[in-house]
């Protein structure tokens, strides 16, 4: 390797090391990006390049709503034996800016989703809750912790509309 390219590869690293340590939103909205595109690639599939829709197999918007919210649960709900899950975190105020940011976004796109099972309009009320208690959140309100844990209630939800499969 010739001495221009020893020294440009690790002042390249050092630089996007610097960025992604002074950045972290930027990996976070890309992902998002992408995952958008990958919608709307997914939404031209289905209704066809003349906008004529396509029947789907296997379940249909309801399925992708499964798993957006099975998504949710395993980013928010889910952590190893032993130590608190995201929301938790965010409850007990243990949790950083950008935990909490990552909670936060998780549970926005729980909006306009519909439910496996249960009535659509108690879903809309229950993510409704969830979408003010994210808003508290995110500016930082006095309380805004004690509003997520009471919106956040997994047992009701649960009992009222998740399906067991």
């Amino acid at each position: 390797m010739n001495k221009l390219a020893s020294s440009i590869i690790p002042t390249t690293l050092l630089t996007l090391a610097l960025f992604a340590a002074l950045n972290p939103a930027a990996p976070v909205a890309r992902a998002e990006e992408r995952e958008e595109k990958e919608g709307e690639h997914h939404k031209e599939r289905e209704h066809g390049r003349r906008g004529e829709h396509k029947e789907r197999k296997g379940g249909g918007e309801e399925k992708e709503d499964d798993d957006v919210i099975e998504r949710v649960m395993k980013v928010c709900c889910k952590a190893p034996k032993g130590t608190p899950n995201l929301s938790q975190k965010v409850v007990d105020g243990i949790a950083t800016e950008e935990e909490t940011k990552k909670l936060i976004a998780s549970y926005r796109t729980l909006k306009g989703t519909k439910p496996p099972k249960g009535e659509l309009a108690e879903w809309n009320q229950r993510v409704g809750e969830l979408m003010e208690a994210m808003d508290s959140l995110e500016k930082k309100e006095k309380g805004a912790a004690d509003k997520f844990e009471s919106t956040n209630a997994c047992k009701s939800c649960h009992t009222a509309h998740r399906s067991k499969d």
